[in-house]
């Protein structure tokens, strides 16, 4: 698929993200969905599963951060919320090349710090722990933040939060609340 099929296929969307401290602003998450030749969205599960086994993740999340950053930028002036932006674990193992990409991205749609959060999930910050301290400091030297994405289910889940004191947030894994 050539760059401009992309972009005509691929659709971003944005969904608020409640807190549970009360803030005012709240982030918005921004997930991609693919649009059928009608136009129709489609979920995002599917072509992000083959993205993996194709070893496209990376390509795929700078392509949504790009999108992103261009979003906000313009936007900049318009009181618009954080946008959160998934990445995924083969960004989170190549996090040296990821911040060489982004730094020249920023420089290029200057953004407030905090307009853009990276969130990872546990798992992916457990598998590459050093990658991730490395990333978490990187986006914050940035002006960007970090976020923990399904937090919780690992028994060393705790230690993480020590290892990345950079982070914005920890987002908890629903298995935690659903039942309340």
């Amino acid at each position: 698929m050539c760059s401009s099929d992309l972009n005509d296929a691929i659709h971003l969307v944005f969904q608020p993200i409640t807190s549970l401290q009360g803030e005012t602003t709240h982030p918005h998450d921004v997930l991609a969905c693919l649009l059928d030749p009608n136009g129709v969205e489609q979920s995002a599960h599917w072509f992000i599963e083959a993205a993996r086994q194709f070893q496209l993740v990376t390509a795929l999340d700078r392509w949504v951060t790009g999108r992103v950053l261009t979003l906000q930028h313009k936007r900049e002036n318009t009181h618009t919320p954080p946008l959160v932006i998934k990445l995924g674990e083969q960004t989170v193992r190549d996090a040296e090349a990821f911040l060489n990409w982004l730094a020249p991205q920023l420089a290029r749609h200057p953004l407030a710090p905090g307009k853009i959060i990276f969130s990872l999930r546990e798992s992916e910050i457990e598998k590459h722990i050093r990658k991730a301290i490395l990333l978490s400091r990187g986006l914050r030297a940035l002006g960007a933040d970090l976020m923990i994405e399904h937090f919780g289910l690992s028994i060393h889940a705790l230690k993480l939060l020590d290892h990345l004191p950079d982070r914005k947030s920890t987002r908890l894994n629903s298995s935690h609340y659903l039942d309340l």
